[in-house]
């Protein structure tokens, strides 16, 4: 009985170590809301593609650095390689990464109208929130004081997966 109250006392906390942020939703939904304010759909909320950019999160944040490859390892090459590796099979398969800074204790809204704005300034990334093919998807972002151009700043890394 002692291992099985012990067990359930700490099932939370290994859950909430791996599991979307408050961010990671209000981004999705400001997303949604931006494709249809042009007449797209919502795309709708994937965990694997979650587990995906979370992975990639992760990988970015020990890197110290923004890109949508992860060397040295196959299976977890490109964002399709990534999705594939949680078990999504897609036909389309987009990614947009960001890194922003996160100065003065921005609050989650802040910092979702900054990376939205981001991806929306930059032609390839807005291509990706406005593709009408797209069906599922999932952001995943995280907090880290290590970003390859800056020393003590805090920033947040941000993956967008979405897929057909």
């Amino acid at each position: 009985m002692k291992k099985i109250v012990f067990l359930a006392f700490l099932f939370p906390s290994f859950t909430g170590l791996y599991s979307q942020t408050s961010l990671d939703f209000l981004l999705f939904e400001k997303i949604n809301a931006y494709r249809n304010s042009y007449g797209l759909e919502s795309w709708l909320w994937d965990q694997k593609v979650w587990e995906a950019s979370y992975g990639h999160n992760r990988y970015l944040m020990d890197i110290g650095q923004c890109t949508h490859y992860q060397e040295g390892n196959d299976s977890t090459y490109t964002g399709g390689d990534r999705l594939m590796r949680q078990g999504v099979i897609w036909g389309l398969t987009r990614e947009n990464c960001a890194v922003t800074d996160r100065y003065n204790n921005e609050t989650d809204e802040e910092q979702s109208e900054k990376i939205l704005l981001q991806w929306i300034n930059s032609p390839a990334h807005h291509k990706t929130l406005l593709c009408s093919t797209s069906r599922y998807g999932a952001v995943s972002t995280t907090h880290t004081a290590k970003f390859e151009w800056s020393v003590g700043a805090w920033w947040t890394y941000s993956t967008l997966n979405v897929y057909s």
